[in-house]
């Protein structure tokens, strides 16, 4: 975190700070470090969106990264919103079978059957 507040200081292009924010934000994930990756990948989304468009796909990446994020901390409506609006801009900017589409389109499967199973497991126990 202290690297990309040196890196706004050093003029360093915000497409790299975005990317290393990125890149920081999932080593953060994979080792469970949720909050801080989530704060990441927040700002590199911040910083794309501001520079390269709301619809643009590599903002539909941070999204993705950022929904991933949420799913991993239990946030499962705010993961799926963003894998929605991940999804459309993917499909709509690369096309409904890019990769970046297909992945996007996954992962948002993955949210929905976890929410499915989670109100499931809910209405069980509200029986007993």
């Amino acid at each position: 975190m202290v690297a990309a507040d040196h890196a706004g200081q050093r003029q360093v292009e915000p497409d790299e700070v975005s990317y290393l924010l990125d890149r920081a934000a999932g080593y953060l994930q994979g080792r469970a470090r949720y909050a801080d990756a989530q704060r990441l990948f927040e700002r590199a989304l911040t910083i794309r969106e501001a520079r390269l468009g709301a619809d643009h796909p590599e903002t539909a990446t941070s999204l993705h990264n950022l929904a991933r994020v949420l799913h991993d901390q239990g946030d499962l409506d705010a993961a799926r919103t963003l894998n929605r609006r991940a999804l459309h801009i993917y499909e709509t900017r690369l096309g409904p079978d890019h990769p970046d589409s297909v992945r996007s389109r996954e992962q948002l499967a993955v949210v929905v059957v976890v929410v499915v199973v989670v109100e499931e497991e809910e209405e069980e126990e509200d029986r007993h």
